[in-house]
């Protein structure tokens, strides 16, 4: 019974439930206002009067920000008066964009605009417990231990998010579902995978490479001939790799032609500011170096650095792991190629990274089963991910407060333990499950 509970998908899942339940116990308990998440600037707030309901509360203190507050501001606006919000925020084709996350908070909280502000954060525990369990049944699947999702969990990129009420956590989470039903879905899994990332892309729009590297994998790769008939096989793979690409970002292209329509915006719906660098590290090397610029160097840039190498080595011997490109391709587009606004510091950086974080998990079936000793390179890359753990626990503006290598040690020894306890495969159905594991790493055809 303690190992089925041990080695459950759910184990990972309710301890970041009760880390995360705990921090807000404590954030609350300590007389913090839900609003406080949201870290609203008068700028933005006195912009106009276009909506009864978005206005100055003359009895809450506002975050006296230079640069009008942060961007979960903008999600509120739209939560509390989606028609009206245009009007208090810059770049309303870029903002409306990621509409998934407000309006459901919208929706949970029944269109009260005092719930709101519980709704935002409660979407965004929930949404990172379950990227963390949807994480957690993959690797188990895989037959990797899945207390590796914690990594995922406790990433500092989405603990900031739970703070800001960013729509992150929301967007991850379902790219983490979406992968997992590529493997679980069964008859219609391409279908319904394509479904939770069109809703992932609607969340965040940076969540559109997960479904364009599977979907360009599983259109470009070849397959075995089945039968003796390798053309109509192709003609097969390449008519539901674009039924898959087709439900995946379609929704998005169309909503966006909706919001041209309706806003009138001619950038089309993209800041200039928010392109990738065609310059690699420019975003980082245009800021003057500093502390904020330190803890973005080692908490971004070289674990994001030593996984995509990583991923570059193994491409030799499995260039059909999907995977692998999946770390690359988000390696090269967040940490590499990102732009100069994201860099600004880890609160925009780190979240950005999170599709990072969760990629270099999903290539675990390449190296778990291999020996622990090749891992080294998620353990140091964790210990830089973590590094920053005690600055963000405290809930503040500034994040150059208390890194803390010796704390991130502590957490990866821990974190080593943990998922190095493992099942041994002794029953001859986990030995054929992971022949058919390994089969599906030399051909990920048999996969999607």
């Amino acid at each position: 019974m303690r190992s089925r509970i041990f080695t459950s998908a759910w184990a990972p899942a309710l301890l970041i439930f009760a880390v995360y339940g705990l921090w807000l116990l404590v954030v609350f308990h300590s007389g913090r206002d839900p609003r406080d998440f949201i870290r609203m600037g008068l700028p933005h707030l006195e912009a106009s009067h276009a909506s009864a309901v978005i206005k100055v509360d003359p009895h809450y203190h506002y975050y006296p920000f230079k640069v009008g507050g942060y961007d979960g501001q903008f999600y509120y606006y739209i939560a509390i008066d989606p028609a009206n919000a245009r009007y208090y925020f810059d770049q309303p084709t870029y903002r409306y964009t990621r509409i998934l996350y407000p309006m459901l908070a919208r929706v949970l909280a029944l269109n009260r605009v005092d719930l709101v502000p519980y709704s935002l954060i409660l979407i965004n525990l929930l949404a990172i417990v379950a990227g963390t369990l949807a994480v957690a049944a993959w690797l188990k699947r895989r037959l990797v231990s899945p207390w590796f999702a914690l990594i995922y969990g406790l990433f500092p990129g989405l603990f900031i998010c739970l703070q800001r009420d960013l729509a992150e956590p929301l967007a991850f989470a379902l790219v983490a579902w979406g992968v997992y039903l590529l493997d679980t879905g069964g008859k219609h899994r391409l279908t319904l995978s394509a479904l939770v990332f069109a809703l992932a892309a609607l969340t965040r729009e940076t969540a559109v490479i997960f479904p364009l590297i599977y979907g360009l994998a599983f259109l470009l790769l070849p397959s075995t001939t089945v039968g003796g008939q390798p053309q109509r096989e192709t003609s097969r793979r390449w008519r539901d790799a674009a039924s898959f690409l087709l439900t995946a970002l379609a929704p998005l292209a169309l909503y966006k032609v909706f919001l041209l329509i309706w806003l009138g915006d001619r950038s089309g719906g993209v800041a200039a500011n928010i392109l990738p660098s065609l310059v690699p590290f420019a975003g980082f090397t245009s800021w003057a170096f500093n502390a904020g610029r330190a803890n973005e160097l080692i908490s971004v840039i070289i674990p994001g650095i030593a996984c995509g190498l990583v991923a570059l080595w193994r491409l030799r011997t499995q260039p059909r792991f999907i995977e692998l490109w999946l770390l690359i391709a988000n390696a090269m587009l967040f940490v590499v190629m990102l732009n100069h606004p994201s860099y600004v510091g880890f609160g925009g950086s780190g979240r950005v990274t999170t599709g990072v974080v969760l990629s270099a998990l999903y290539c675990l079936p390449l190296f778990a089963r291999r020996s622990y000793a090749s891992l080294w390179w998620l353990w140091a890359s964790c210990l830089c991910w973590m590094f920053l753990w005690p600055s963000v626990a405290v809930f503040s503006d500034n994040l150059l407060g208390v890194p803390n290598f010796g704390f991130a040690l502590g957490l990866v020894v821990l974190l080593m333990g943990v998922t190095a306890v493992r099942r041994p495969d002794r029953s001859l159905g986990e030995r054929r499950r992971w022949s058919s594991i390994r089969s599906a790493i030399r051909n990920p055809q048999s996969i999607l």
